[in-house]
């Protein structure tokens, strides 16, 4: 059974992915079939998106194989290609089977610059302004998905407290920049076709005048050599002789850039399967544990990682005095079998290892963002200090 966070994750993981699939295809329906299904292919993968995971908090999720010929059927009804409509429903119910097999997922990073490079490169091949709706809406989904699977694990209570505007504001800040965007977008899908031919151009230029430089140098004149009439009717025996052939300086120089291509394009497979056997054999390592584990978030944090998070500084590790005191609490506590679980709120594990403790002055900073005077940071760092010497 799943949790109504764990729903939320699934579903925002999954409409990011099914976004990508469709980037990807994109340049494919301008170009071979003339006309892209913007808002079919939408309410496609909102509604399948919410019947997978119905099934799935149901049954095993296994059982979302079996909504693959449907997917596939609606495709086809609303006159996809055959085999669009065959890949979609193949890909849409793998990548949601794969991230349903994640206990923990967070590829927010990945789809990010997956869908960067990708509105990038559609941009140049198509034709069509409204190829920016689909960037538009993943970053929307990837922050609004964020922040409420997060929000969900608080007290009810305390979630009444917490300012929605910023969601608000950022949606409307990046709706902004996307409208401005799609106004200018001839303009400045034009000025990068002027800058790309420019740089071509100029590289042509480069390699004409090197050319030219070849010029100036003085090549031996070369010819037959001299023969005799007889010689030169009967070629000498020359032809009637076995001659020998080097592949290499006979063959062409696109033959060889070919194979070398080959060559290092396998050489980069196997560095990437050997990394990813690595990585998977260091993650199987890894002790498993139910409760929060907090050493490893520090030592990961900013570190190995070429893109941080975009929302970690919205939950950042703590600065306010008073949640410094429950946070280093809180690490203290679980180095002595005491730890909060992952599934528990603050609230849910005091109450279970009945710590005699008054987290007014942290709730007033934790979610109403109020101020403390000295003497609650005094009584609660008295209590705290009290706690640790009984763990």
């Amino acid at each position: 059974m799943q949790t109504n966070q764990s729903m939320i994750t699934y579903a925002y993981h999954f409409l990011s992915e099914a976004i990508i699939i469709f980037l990807i295809t994109i340049p494919i329906f301008y170009h071979k079939y003339e006309f892209v299904p913007y808002g079919s292919y939408l309410a496609v993968i909102v509604v399948f998106g919410f019947l997978f995971l119905l099934i799935s908090n149901k049954v095993k999720y296994g059982w979302n194989i079996v909504l693959a010929p449907v997917l596939f059927g609606v495709f086809y009804i609303l006159d996809y290609p055959i085999i669009i409509a065959a890949a979609f429903a193949v890909l849409l119910v793998w990548r949601f089977i794969n991230i349903r097999k994640e206990a923990l997922i967070h590829r927010e990073n990945h789809y990010i610059v997956a869908t960067l490079l990708l509105t990038a490169v559609v941009s140049i091949l198509v034709h069509d302004s409204l190829v920016m709706l689909y960037p538009f809406l993943q970053f929307v989904i990837l922050f609004l998905g964020y922040i409420f699977s997060q929000v969900y694990v608080v007290n009810s209570n305390d979630r009444k407290q917490i300012n929605y505007r910023l969601p608000l504001y950022f949606v409307g800040l990046l709706a902004v920049g996307a409208g401005i965007f799609f106004v200018i977008f001839d303009s400045v899908r034009n000025t990068v076709l002027s800058l790309t031919q420019g740089i071509l151009n100029g590289a042509g230029a480069a390699l004409r005048g090197g050319s030219d430089l070849l010029s100036f140098f003085t090549v031996k004149e070369r010819g037959w050599p001299k023969q005799t009439p007889e010689e030169a009717k009967h070629g000498d025996g020359y032809w009637d002789e076995l001659q020998q052939f080097n592949v290499i300086e006979g063959g062409s120089i696109l033959l060889i850039a070919g194979v070398s291509v080959i060559l290092l394009v396998a050489l980069g497979v196997i560095i990437y399967s050997l990394i990813k056997r690595k990585k998977r054999n260091s993650d199987a390592s890894v002790e498993k544990s139910d409760a929060v584990s907090y050493g490893s978030l520090m030592d990961r944090n900013g570190q190995g990682q070429i893109l941080k998070n975009p929302f970690k500084k919205y939950f950042k590790k703590p600065s306010h005095p008073i949640r410094k005191l429950v946070y280093q609490f809180e690490k203290k506590a679980s180095k002595s079998n005491n730890g909060r679980m992952a599934s528990e709120t603050l609230e849910d594990w005091i109450a279970r290892t009945r710590f005699n403790l008054n987290f007014d002055s942290y709730q007033k900073v934790r979610y109403g963002l109020k101020e403390v005077t000295d003497e609650e940071l005094k009584e609660l760092k008295l209590q705290l200090k009290e706690i640790e010497t009984k763990l």
